[in-house]
């Protein structure tokens, strides 16, 4: 697959995040709600499966292995970068805060060069659709021994409570 293909607009399929209606950044980058499953060995429906049933097609496939639900979409303009590697660093640093504002679970995990409601009309070969990280995250809040708490903690928690404008209980 030719990297040309994402010489244009970009569009992001996000997985962990409900997005209720658009929202519209700088640089004409907008989000917005969408749905896409992309299934293992590594192929994406874009219509919800009935219970009980499997996705219905179009199908189109991707590159990599794994299963996720897009839920949402970034659009990243060509004219919101220089080059596509600026488009695909904006899109890394929306995600990064959208993961600090929202869920930190949130993830990109797959690029496209059309909107993903428009993928299964798209004549074969001309949607580019290309898998990225794989891996999910998962955060540990809970202490590796569970006997007591770490020195940070401690030391924080004395400073909140001799601060007389702090309630730290």
């Amino acid at each position: 697959m030719s990297t040309d293909a994402f010489a244009g607009d970009l569009y992001f399929g996000l997985a962990g995040l409900s997005v209720q209606q658009p929202l519209v950044f700088t640089r004409g980058i907008s989000l917005q709600s969408t749905y896409a499953y992309m299934m293992e060995p590594v192929i994406m429906a874009f219509k919800p499966a009935e219970p009980g049933k499997p996705h219905s097609g179009p199908w189109k496939e991707t590159q990599g292995l794994g299963s996720r639900e897009i839920t949402a979409q970034l659009h990243v303009p060509e004219a919101a970068g220089k080059d596509t590697n600026e488009r695909f660093q904006i899109a890394s640093t929306i995600i990064f805060l959208l993961r600090l504002w929202t869920d930190p679970q949130t993830t990109m995990p797959v690029a496209s060069n059309v909107a993903f409601a428009e993928v299964p009309a798209s004549k074969s070969g001309a949607a580019a659709l290309i898998r990225f990280e794989d891996r999910r995250h998962f955060f540990s809040l809970q202490l590796i021994e569970g006997k007591r708490r770490p020195d940070s903690y401690s030391s924080g928690h004395r400073v909140l409570r001799s601060d007389p404008y702090l309630d730290a209980g």
